[in-house]
């Protein structure tokens, strides 16, 4: 199931943590903070954070979108898609974000959009975790 594939890639992620230099760049909302953190990283360790990027942080954010779309379906009393809606740009604005992480990680230049990017994906995140719960 889905739910069980975020809980695989989160465990990808926690096994990868030493190989990208033991943060990544979705845990920073702050450009001054994700521009340290990519300074303070190795080319290798750059390399190694836009592989997990590209292979994890593809796939996480379909598993946990459609894993909070299924649930708000499932247990919320609004009608219609409406239960649906958060998850959709939630996902969308982490695909987003990840762009952003790789031109970081690319030109060791952390983009101007980062922390807009990555305030509105944890934004969308919230509402489409707590939707079910607080509209069932």
């Amino acid at each position: 199931s889905l739910a069980i594939a975020s809980v695989v890639c989160f465990a990808g992620f926690a096994l990868c943590r030493r190989r990208v230099g033991g943060k990544y760049l979705d845990q920073t909302i702050s450009r001054r903070r994700a521009q340290t953190l990519v300074d303070s990283l190795t080319d290798e360790q750059a390399k190694q954070h836009i592989y997990v990027t590209c292979m994890l942080d593809t796939v996480f954010p379909l598993c946990y979108g459609l894993t909070l779309a299924g649930a708000a379906l499932r247990f919320s009393h609004l009608n219609g898609l409406w239960p649906v809606l958060p998850a959709v740009p939630a996902v969308c604005f982490d695909y987003c974000e990840n762009s952003t992480h790789i031109i970081a990680l690319t030109k060791r230049r952390v983009p101007p959009a980062k922390p807009l990017l990555s305030l509105l994906k944890w934004f969308f995140f919230i509402i489409a975790l707590l939707l079910p719960a607080i509209s069932g």
